[in-house]
């Protein structure tokens, strides 16, 4: 068996891939989740920026004192409840907006299967969803529970009607 490197390719460069895994706050293009530890509420987001970016700016929004940032509202409305900045979890990389978008509904839309908005800590609900969607809604909420520190859930019987 012989080998034919490419251009600026070596043996070493074909065997060995030293470059380490992206840590998770320099990721980008992801929907992620945010939780209160005072009540568990999560806010749920998307970015193309890096997730560090992203956090900081959350930060300056409630330092700020900004009522268009969803974390704000409900260190406002909760007075003593504090964020876990620290409890941010990734739940999906998609690199298309659109999909990265319609990701984040899902992701609401299961954390919060009453239409409402009190189990989550978001101003809105994301986008509009096809109710075609909810059929995959049992299978996302148990992917997605172990990564926000809960168990998956087995019976059908809470999903969204």
């Amino acid at each position: 068996m012989g080998f034919v490197p490419k251009i600026q390719e070596t043996i070493q460069t074909t065997i060995c891939n030293l470059k380490g895994k992206e840590p998770e706050n320099r990721k980008k293009d992801v929907v992620y989740g945010i939780q209160c530890q005072t009540c568990d509420q999560w806010y749920i987001g998307e970015t193309c920026q890096r997730i560090e970016d992203r956090l900081k700016q959350h930060k300056r929004a409630v330092r700020k004192k900004s009522t268009e940032n969803g974390i704000y509202e409900h260190i406002r409305q909760n007075k003593g409840h504090r964020i876990d900045w620290e409890s941010m979890r990734i739940l999906h990389k998609e690199s298309h907006w659109r999909r990265r978008k319609i990701g984040e509904s899902i992701f609401i839309d299961v954390l919060n299967p009453m239409n409402q908005l009190e189990n989550i800590m978001n101003l809105d609900r994301g986008r509009a969803m096809h109710s075609c969607w909810k059929t995959f809604y049992h299978d996302v909420k148990n992917a997605i529970s172990p990564l926000l520190g809960g168990k998956p859930d087995i019976a059908k019987d809470d999903e969204p009607a």
